[in-house]
């Protein structure tokens, strides 16, 4: 599941942020969403049995959600020009997977940061073991990932950022084609496998509290199945606002994702395009109170693929607080 909203928070958040890493000692933010979220995927693993033709879309569960984020810093040097920090990272980087992060970033020059920083694996997301049964119940199992990541923000004042990040995926009892009848090669069907992940992003101001932001993705997983094995290619757009006590982030997203081989259960190769639109609102000191947000998402994204089994829909409405120290 990736989830795209987050891309409009982790934008909005950037609209506060500042080029200097703050005050000395502990900072940091907590967040509590809770939201309606419609899903529509054969990885859905609320949904055990698919009664359709394989090659089909998956069934659409919805419900209703609670999201905690929340993130500890703390700034020191001669200059305050150091940070650690611990926590939830806002963006969907690298695995898809919402991670636990632990860095150490610091200034370089004026106005500009550089971070290392690494994602292990806090909570296993879950995914079949076989995605190909029909009519009957499929198995849960467990996956996991970690990942390296580097972040070089406003490279030499130019208001350019760079993300790199290194990442692993491993499907803890992979399975996937074992109820096909007649001989596939199953081999090519594992989705275990390690990534790299980039971005690239320029930020171009255009008013005192307003900032344009398009961003290239480049993403290469090589699975130890060579029709898991993929490149993805994205480019988005952010426009992010602060007037007053409110924030504001609309942003957009496509991709395209080229696999390596044919699928062997469908006999052809799978492409993807996906596309994602994301609206954020904060309205800072809610109620007048001091350090308190009230936060407002609403996003939506699909992955359309030329094998209907991997489409893909995701829609996604929330509010919350945050509190800020």
């Amino acid at each position: 599941m990736k989830y795209y909203w987050l891309a409009g928070l982790a934008a909005i958040a950037s609209t506060q942020a500042t080029a200097a890493l703050g005050t000395p000692g502990i900072s940091g933010e907590v967040s509590l969403l809770a939201g309606f979220a419609q899903y529509e995927s054969n990885f859905n693993t609320d949904d055990a049995v698919k009664n359709a033709p394989l090659n089909s879309e998956g069934e659409s569960d919805s419900g209703v959600t609670l999201f905690p984020l929340g993130q500890l810093r703390y700034t020191f040097g001669a200059e305050n020009n150091q940070q650690v920090y611990l926590g939830t990272s806002r963006e969907d980087i690298a695995t898809g997977l919402i991670a636990f992060e632990i860095g150490y970033q610091f200034e370089v020059g004026h106005s500009s940061t550089m971070a290392f920083s690494i994602l292990p694996t806090i909570v296993e997301d879950e995914t079949w073991q076989d995605p190909f049964v029909v009519n009957q119940a499929k198995t849960e199992t467990d996956t996991s990932g970690n990942a390296l990541r580097f972040q070089y923000n406003n490279i030499l004042d130019k208001g350019i950022s760079f993300d790199l990040a290194y990442y692993d995926r491993e499907v803890e009892n992979e399975q996937s084609g074992a109820s096909i009848a007649g001989p596939i090669d199953t081999e090519r069907l594992k989705r275990d496998g390690k990534g790299i992940y980039s971005r690239i992003l320029w930020s171009v101001s255009t008013g005192k509290t307003s900032t344009l932001q398009p961003d290239l993705k480049i993403n290469r997983f090589s699975a130890d199945g060579d029709a898991m094995s993929f490149n993805r290619y994205g480019v988005g757009l952010t426009y992010l606002t602060k007037q007053g006590r409110h924030g504001y982030a609309i942003s957009g997203e496509y991709a395209f994702a080229d696999y390596d081989e044919a699928n062997p259960v469908f006999g052809k190769t799978q492409e993807n395009h996906e596309m994602g639109v994301n609206f954020a609102y904060e309205y800072d000191q809610f109620m007048d109170w001091e350090n308190w947000g009230l936060n407002a998402l609403a996003g939506y994204g699909i992955v359309d693929s030329n094998i209907d089994f991997y489409n893909e829909s995701q829609l996604f409405l929330g509010v919350g607080l945050s509190y800020k120290f």
